[in-house]
């Protein structure tokens, strides 16, 4: 049973590293805000963190295994996503390529399994150590994307099954189509011409 208020770091920390989702201590977390999961850590930053930005709890002095575990392993995400990734305690670790946008835009249709965290690589050398802290925790549809981009990453809520259908839809227009969408500021349509790009040039 994954409780309610679960935040990103500690779910996918309980994911990949069967990590306890049950508090140890009283508090919260400095840097996710989630309740002291596992075993609570004094939070002693290096010389060159730079993200006291992303810190929801700033007056605690304390941060969760989740949150640490995600410090130690800030590389596992940002370097292994391929596509798109989504991680719950129903799928595990899914990461889609290129060649299964198809498969992908049929889970979509069908509806991820909560709770879920899901991730969307805009270019290949996209990258942020820490992505992890801006994701954020779906319990249905709609739910969160975190896209990472070249020059910053954002989270936004779309309709998984509604995007599917726009995907379909830019492929009929074909390229030109697209590119005009790509230019669209709405994180939707950006996304969609996003998938649709990667499946037409995959079926090159």
């Amino acid at each position: 049973m994954i409780p309610p208020g679960v935040t990103a770091p500690q779910l996918a920390w309980h994911v990949l590293a069967s990590g306890s989702l049950t508090p140890a201590a009283d508090g919260y977390c400095r840097i996710c805000g989630g309740l002291l999961v596992g075993e609570a850590k004094a939070f002693k930053p290096s010389d060159n963190w730079m993200d006291e930005h992303q810190c929801a709890c700033k007056y605690s002095d304390f941060i969760c295994a989740g949150c640490a575990w995600a410090l130690q392993n800030r590389n596992l995400l940002s370097l292994s996503i391929k596509r798109a990734l989504v991680i719950s305690p129903a799928a595990g670790y899914r990461n889609y390529t290129d060649a299964e946008i198809d498969t992908l835009l049929a889970d979509m249709r069908k509806g991820f399994e909560p709770p879920y965290i899901f991730f969307l690589r805009e270019k290949k050398n996209a990258y942020k150590k820490h992505v992890i802290l801006e994701a954020a925790v779906s319990w249905g549809n709609p739910g969160y994307v975190t896209l990472l981009t070249n020059d910053d990453n954002f989270t936004i809520p779309l309709d998984f099954s509604r995007l599917a259908d726009a995907v379909e839809e830019l492929i009929e227009l074909g390229p030109s189509g697209r590119e005009r969408f790509m230019l669209l500021s709405d994180p939707f349509w950006r996304v969609a011409s996003l998938l649709a790009r990667a499946k037409s040039n995959n079926s090159k």
